[in-house]
């Protein structure tokens, strides 16, 4: 890093990004896609000569037996049904989200605050993803986290001067 510099200075809102499909962050060695719309998704990840681009990984979590999925949609069409999205950092090691849920039903408060950070690791293929829940409520409740991992299909890459990451693909011919 220059001197003078420090990764916070390349820091920006998640909230100002126009192009939340194409957000991913890069160890150098690794580079993970954020899923957009989720606090904790993670929607690709590329470690040469591997690119697993269409895999992902989602978190639903379980409070009091009740699940309680990650990214729904803002606004009343998705008050009470899931956790949502409040923004979050993008860094060039890391991407930080926030989210939120709040919901009174059956007499009884359920409030958390979700924290997740997604750190591509360096000298190895993958990535990290730390999730921390916070319990805004009144009483003491159970949470269980649930990850899901979708390997999509990934493929081994061959790199050729440079030039990226080339797929092969079958050709096809007319039988």
């Amino acid at each position: 890093m220059p001197a003078g510099y420090s990764l916070s200075d390349f820091a920006f809102d998640l909230r100002r990004h126009q192009a939340p499909d194409q957000l991913w962050v890069t160890s150098g060695w690794t580079a993970a896609r954020a899923l957009p719309g989720t606090v904790c998704g993670v929607g690709g990840c590329f470690a040469p000569p591997y690119a697993a681009l269409d895999s992902s990984l989602t978190v639903t979590f379980e409070v009091d037996g009740r699940p309680i999925g990650d990214g729904v949609r803002p606004g009343i069409a998705g008050f009470g049904l899931g956790l949502l999205t409040g923004g979050g950092t993008w860094r060039p090691d890391r991407i930080e989200r926030s989210g939120t849920f709040h919901q009174y039903r059956d007499g009884r408060l359920v409030s958390l605050a979700v924290h997740s950070r997604l750190t591509p690791r360096h000298g190895a293929g993958g990535y990290t993803l730390e999730v921390r829940v916070d319990n805004r409520g009144d009483r003491d409740i159970e949470i269980v986290l649930r990850p899901q991992l979708s390997a999509g299909h990934p493929v081994a890459c061959r790199l050729r001067n440079g030039a990226g990451c080339r797929r092969s693909r079958p050709s096809l011919r007319p039988s």
